[in-house]
């Protein structure tokens, strides 16, 4: 029976999935395993996604799932897995899935800016430690949520020049206006991808968002060098870059995605 790898990063949005056989790859995408998603119903529905890409008994799943730096969480995590009879289960945080994209087996500091953040040091294939990530009612600054959430304080203070008030569209407008979110954290984080086009016209708000970051998460000296992931980041990336550089620290690696890397990465950590 040929033997499968399947390879998983989940964040709060989805969950990214590479199926490798013989060389050959599949990607694909399911909702997000976030602890928050997780009951019975959702366990059933993700086991018949997978069979419709991989033969489960023939599987080895390496899963990066948020949530699950989480000691009870990441044993949850297994014992759903190892229900649906995968032929092995190993199952580490996205932070471990973000350090492995980025650094492979090299050690490295790294920074996720996407719907959330979070900055870690990756030092021999471990997070030996982490700021933020506490969410986005606690902090996020630095990331797509942050940045919704100062262009609404603008918003509704009416701070914002007159080029910007006409360069958001309707659809941007309708979650600035609104006086209750269904998801606050993912509304907000839309708008960043909302503005498309007009994002340059925002630039000295991505700036304040990054600024930001810098200031709650670094205490004392900075690193020489950093690596930049998530989908945030990436678009605002040049801003990134400018602003690490002021503090004499080099932009080395940025990604969208870790998925790609991790399939790339795979010798860093199968067994």
């Amino acid at each position: 029976m040929t033997e499968t790898i399947l390879i998983a990063d989940s964040g709060g949005t989805k969950t990214d999935w590479c199926a490798i056989t013989d060389g050959k790859r599949i990607f694909f995408e399911t909702k997000s395993c976030h602890p928050t998603n997780w009951n019975e119903p959702f366990w059933h529905q993700l086991s018949d996604e997978l069979e419709k890409y991989v033969d489960l008994a023939s599987t080895v799943l390496y899963f990066f799932g948020a949530g699950c730096l989480n000691q009870e969480n990441k044993t949850i995590a297994e014992t759903e897995f190892k229900k649906m009879k995968l032929s092995k289960v190993r199952v580490k945080s996205d932070l471990h899935g973000a350090g492995y994209a980025l650094f492979g087996k090299k050690d490295g500091v790294g920074i996720i800016s996407g719907t959330g953040s979070v900055l870690f040091y990756w030092e021999k294939e471990q997070i030996v430690h982490r700021v933020g990530g506490k969410g986005h009612l606690e902090g996020d600054e630095g990331s797509g949520f942050y940045f919704g959430k100062i262009l609404r304080e603008k918003w509704r203070n009416n701070e914002l020049s007159t080029e910007q008030k006409k360069s958001i569209p309707s659809e941007a407008k309708n979650v600035l206006m609104a006086q209750h979110l269904k998801d606050e954290k993912f509304d907000l984080a839309s708008l960043s991808k909302l503005l498309g086009s007009n994002s340059r016209i925002f630039e000295d708000l991505h700036e304040e968002n990054i600024n930001c970051f810098m200031e709650s998460h670094f205490d004392g000296g900075f690193p020489t060098q950093i690596a930049l992931l998530g989908g945030y980041g990436y678009v605002n990336q040049s801003l990134w870059k400018s602003i690490l550089s002021k503090r004499g620290i080099e932009l080395t690696v940025v990604l969208d995605k870790p998925i790609v890397s991790l399939v790339e990465q795979l010798d860093s950590f199968v067994d």
